[in-house]
């Protein structure tokens, strides 16, 4: 906004065009991410869970399938760029 203004000749500044979007109701604020991965205090025992129980299922010969069922996460620092 404070480059098309000032192709139109007119002096403004990053305030200025703050004060404009907010008189527009635009919020200011940055898009926040979140840090996904944390370590859950008990990400040891469910991995021992998972592994007995595919233990068991291997010795009565049945099957065992792995489903990922993540969510989706952004990887690194992104900012997603609003232009008006």
């Amino acid at each position: 906004m404070a480059e098309a203004l000032k192709t139109m000749n007119h002096k403004t500044s990053h305030r200025m065009v703050g004060k404009l979007l907010h008189d527009l109701k635009y919020s200011l604020q940055a898009n926040r991410k979140t840090h996904e991965g944390g370590m859950h205090p008990d990400r040891n025992a469910q991995f021992e869970y998972i592994n007995e129980t595919v233990k068991k299922f291997h010795a009565n010969k049945q099957p065992v399938i792995s489903i990922d069922a993540k969510k989706k996460e952004n990887v690194g620092e992104y900012k997603n760029n609003r232009y008006f």
